[in-house]
């Protein structure tokens, strides 16, 4: 089934507003995705399709990004007691892990090719506070405790990979709250998984002898970043059980999961699908009961969609993917 859709009614008036005033021009972000434009395809739109490299890439830079950034936190001195190691260690911890968090919401919003807002910066930075005070904090606890009582190496990195599993468990359950029809326990498991995976790279790339201190942790917490990308694109698309792709130009698509919360279209800050010149929440597309329906939202007119069932808005082209 295909259907087009302008946003002043007929294709003649598909570079108006739906008032029929003129529309603005453009930002650079807008550009290529307004409904009366051809699409133009860039090297850049083609990256930004590449889910898991976008989120393997930015958590890798804001984990790196971090671990430098916290070397401003105040380190403990030689004669510091257990409490106030532990603390600091957090603090410093706590730093790193909200530069890495941020750029994980980051890469959702570059995937969707959504501008980064302040929502998105704020829910990354106090996810990667207090999971990285947390994990930095009890590791480093757990750490001065297993010296204390000459623990193998074993040990030592079951510790760090289920602390560090925790700041995962937080950025799964505010990714849940932010990617649409990713469950909570989904998106724990992927945050728990990336967690754990990347402790265990952090134990053991931050103490190779071939790289300085700094650098040494820089490339540890990268590799966390790096690990929590994925594990957080791995695992959704594991569950997906219907998806919406959004077809920008050729080779350029987004694709989001279709479930009981619906996708929203339209020209609004908080739509999932931006079109420009489209009211906000112009449109949905929701399934549920095992049904797939695109949804009007002024006039509540409902069209059932199956397995490739296309929509046209504008240039800009939906196209639905579902089991048989």
């Amino acid at each position: 089934m295909d259907q087009e859709i302008y946003p002043g009614g007929n294709a003649q008036d598909e570079d108006r507003m739906p008032g029929g005033s003129a529309a603005p021009p453009p930002s650079p972000e807008e550009e290529d995705r307004m409904p009366g434009s051809p699409p133009r395809p860039s090297f850049l739109g083609r990256l930004k399709s590449r889910k898991w490299l976008v989120f393997a890439l930015m958590g890798l830079a804001g984990g790196a990004a971090g671990a430098f950034v916290a070397e401003i936190a105040p380190g403990a001195g030689d004669e510091a007691k257990f409490a106030e190691i532990a603390v600091k260690t957090g603090i410093w911890a706590a730093m790193a892990a909200s530069l890495l968090a941020t750029s994980l919401f980051w890469a959702n919003d570059i995937y969707n090719r959504h501008r980064f807002g302040p929502k998105s910066a704020q829910r990354g930075i106090l996810t990667g506070l207090i999971g990285g005070f947390l994990a930095g904090g009890v590791a480093e606890a757990m750490f001065q405790k297993l010296q204390s009582d000459d623990m193998g190496d074993a040990t030592l990195y079951i510790v760090y990979c289920a602390c560090w599993a925790v700041l995962g468990l937080l950025l799964g359950i505010s990714f849940s709250r932010s990617v649409p029809n990713l469950s909570i326990w989904r998106g724990i498991l992927a945050g728990v998984v990336g967690g754990a995976v990347g402790g265990f790279g952090f134990v053991s790339l931050s103490g190779v002898e071939v790289f300085p201190g700094m650098v040494a942790r820089m490339v540890g917490i990268g590799t966390l970043g790096f690990a929590l990308g994925l594990a957080i694109v791995v695992i959704e698309a594991a569950f997906r059980e219907a998806s919406l792709e959004v077809v920008w130009a050729p080779n350029e698509n987004t694709f989001f999961n279709l479930g009981s919360e619906p996708i929203y279209i339209g020209g609004g800050n908080d739509d999932q699908v931006f079109v420009r010149g489209l009211a906000p929440r112009f449109s949905h597309i929701v399934f549920k009961d095992g049904a797939i329906e695109y949804v009007e939202t002024e006039s509540q007119n409902r069209t059932p969609l199956r397995n490739e069932s296309a929509l046209q808005i504008g240039t800009l082209k939906l196209v639905v993917h579902a089991a048989n």
